[in-house]
């Protein structure tokens, strides 16, 4: 939960509690949203409200569910980890993660492929402390202007 978060729901409980006073309601409800009398809103209202309020804003309509994508979305897009996404979400796996919003994971391939670039960098520099054989064609040639080390058959 994010610091802003955190402050928003301690503020909450502080109304929540003058709203209880004032009211006279039998306890402090421990509901985010809750009716007149304190409470618990029924699943039904919520999803009224929140459509009204999107109607209200001029937003396109959306499911309340939608907002669960989006969290686990904007997370991915922002670069967070698979496995934090996960843990936020309370996917049962990484996969059930991965299979619905790896699409969203930014550079996850090019990540993957420039990390190949490493493994080469490692190469190249092990090939220029040995000794190489001469390139005896075309494609020895590239490999060798490229400093990829080049074995023969004897040296594997």
């Amino acid at each position: 939960m994010s610091l802003r978060l955190s402050h928003a729901f301690k503020d909450l409980r502080t109304e929540r509690q003058l709203q209880a006073v004032a009211n006279d309601w039998e306890a402090v409800p421990q509901w985010v949203f809750c009716d007149k009398h304190g409470r618990m809103l029924r699943h039904n209202a919520v999803r009224k409200a929140f459509h009204a309020l999107l109607k209200s804003a001029g937003l396109r309509h959306v499911r309340f569910h939608d907002l669960r994508h989006t969290f686990a979305s904007l997370l991915l897009q922002q670069g967070e980890s698979p496995v934090y996404v996960k843990e936020q979400m309370g996917h049962s796996s990484i996969q059930v993660t991965v299979d619905e919003y790896g699409h969203l994971i930014p550079g996850g391939n090019r990540q993957a492929v420039d990390r190949l670039d490493g493994v080469s960098e490692v190469s190249v520099s092990q090939s220029q402390s040995a000794t190489q054989p001469q390139p005896t064609d075309e494609w020895g040639a590239l490999m060798e202007s490229q400093g990829i080390e080049i074995k023969g058959d004897d040296e594997n």
